[in-house]
């Protein structure tokens, strides 16, 4: 009885101190360098986050309670510090939720930029972003330009909704980023849009009290469903995996964020079925019936350019030529917004690999700056 009750003591002790050693991780971001460590002391930064802390939790669960005025519910005159191995970015939200350092009526918005994380500036600051370099044109000084991510959502679908509900929004242009490393296919299993009922949900994220979006716990196979919820441990070591190449494995029906198809990313698949493209569609209709022009902004994935870090899928790979130097989901794209008569900008001629982070999927600041200044050299042709 002795050996039992030590054992379930030090069983019990172990359990404790990992949940404790665990809580402590996750609270201050043990994934900080040391580099960065020094860089927020001696800034004196007063909210230094390792995840996007944006969000606003709008409902007990955390489920997201999509709105007319706001997809995705953001803090409003909120100001953090993003900080990744590879870059520092300063967010400041105006009293909308918006991304702006002023603040105006839908009225008022002559451009409008609609998009995911690549629209928002996912790694840069607010004044590098490409709608901000457009805006700093001598063309873009002449129109009142507005960015709209993250408050429109994530994918076309989402921007229609929004566009569709605030019907004050009637700018001369609207520009939407449409990026093609997930926008046509994996962010749409994550929405469900019924748009004759004029209906959104977004049912597998979730905001946590802290601001970040995660995914919904019921994603995970068992036990991991129950450890992410009631466990700091279960958490740190799904985070753990979820960064490996196991991390399809924790899943259950559904995996959030896969590479595209391989029929997809090799043009093999009629995009006139695509609900992105239709999407599209869609929002070109509304938009040209409000008085404005739609213009989609192509952003071709990383593999264009690097070698490293590539955001396709694993079959593809070692193939990356034959998928460039062949059919592809940029050229399908082109060809089915050609056909359909959507106005489209392809910025993909004048990317380079320093245009993207080595380990990151996005465009650095010299990307925003190239796409920013070609895209209003050609808005100021039409």
């Amino acid at each position: 009885m002795k050996k039992i009750k030590d054992t379930f003591i030090i069983l019990i002790t172990t359990i404790v101190l990992l949940e404790l050693v665990s809580f402590v991780v996750l609270k201050v971001h043990f994934f900080f360098s040391d580099k960065y460590q020094l860089e927020q002391i001696s800034s004196k930064k007063t909210n230094v986050s390792r995840s996007l802390d944006i969000f606003e939790k709008n409902s007990k669960s955390g489920e997201i309670k999509v709105h007319k005025e706001s997809v995705f519910p953001i803090k409003k005159n909120f100001t953090t510090t993003w900080v990744t191995d590879e870059f520092e970015m300063d967010i400041s939200t105006n009293d909308k939720g918006l991304r702006e350092n002023f603040t105006c009526e839908n009225e008022e918005v002559d451009v409008a930029f609609f998009g995911d994380s690549f629209t928002f500036g996912h790694g840069v600051n607010g004044d590098e972003r490409f709608s901000k370099v457009f805006a700093d044109t001598d063309f873009g000084k002449s129109f009142i330009v507005v960015n709209y991510s993250y408050q429109n959502g994530f994918q076309s679908e989402h921007y229609e909704y929004y566009f569709r509900n605030n019907t004050n929004l009637k700018p001369k242009h609207v520009i939407v980023g449409l990026y093609l490393g997930n926008d046509l296919e994996s962010d749409l299993t994550e929405t469900f849009y019924d748009r004759k009922r004029n209906e959104l949900e977004i049912p597998y994220r979730l905001v946590t009290n802290d601001g970040f979006l995660r995914n919904d716990p019921d994603l995970y196979k068992y036990p991991f469903r129950v450890l992410s919820k009631y466990s700091f441990f279960g958490t740190l070591v799904l985070k753990v995996i979820y960064r490996t190449k196991y991390r399809d494995s924790l899943f259950d029906f559904y995996i959030p964020n896969p590479p595209n198809s391989v029929s997809l990313e090799t043009g093999k698949e009629n995009l006139l079925e695509n609900r992105g493209i239709k999407s599209l569609i869609e929002m070109d209709k509304l938009v040209k019936k409000r008085g404005g022009k739609l213009t989609v902004l192509l952003i071709p994935q990383n593999y264009f350019y690097s070698n490293t870090s590539l955001h396709i899928h694993k079959e593809l790979q070692n193939h990356v030529a034959k998928v460039i130097n062949g059919d592809n989901l940029l050229k399908s794209t082109r060809k089915v917004l050609s056909d359909l008569g959507i106005e489209f900008f392809d910025p993909s001629l004048l990317l380079n690999k320093d245009c993207y982070f080595k380990s990151d999927a996005h465009w650095t600041v010299k990307g925003h700056g190239i796409v920013g200044s070609a895209l209003s050299n050609y808005i100021s042709k039409e």
